[in-house]
């Protein structure tokens, strides 16, 4: 994104690793988060930003993906149509502290209400396996086995 460097803006960007702790602060830090695309739905950057309870602008391919939670644009991030859009609205919310405030902890509420690593697990499970998991259980009262999916 060396077109977003190139318009004075104040930018953390690293390509190397870095520990989660130093990833995290970043986060936190920043005014605004960009949730760039990643490869394939298994990006989790998403959840990091709302569980940092930091502001979030993302690509509106964001709105095609099965989330493990409901996450609504304009009330829990922002998303851009082009790099235009981006800038526009990277400008906007710099100088809009409180909306960018009210949306990042709009988006915390979200996370804390509807996440759970537990349900989110079965999501990846369905999606990479594409199973249904059954456990089969003996019903004493009826004494029959019973089928039940748990996922």
């Amino acid at each position: 994104f060396e077109f977003i460097k190139n318009k004075g803006f104040n930018i953390f960007m690293n390509l190397e690793r870095i520990n989660q702790r130093e990833y995290y602060k970043n986060i936190y830090n920043s005014s605004v988060n960009l949730a760039l695309p990643g490869v394939g739905e298994f990006t989790f950057r998403h959840l990091e930003i709302l569980g940092n309870c930091s502001f979030m602008i993302c690509d509106k391919k964001i709105n095609q993906l099965e989330l493990p939670l409901p996450i609504k644009d304009g009330e829990h991030f922002i998303t851009y149509e082009n790099h235009d859009d981006l800038l526009e609205k990277i400008k906007f919310f710099l100088k809009n502290q409180d909306l960018r405030s009210k949306i990042a902890l709009s988006g915390r509420k979200q996370l804390e209400k509807y996440y759970s690593p537990k349900s989110h697990g079965k999501i990846l499970f369905k999606k990479i396996f594409n199973w249904k998991i059954y456990i089969i259980i003996f019903d004493r009262m009826v004494r029959k086995k019973i089928l039940t999916e748990i996922f």
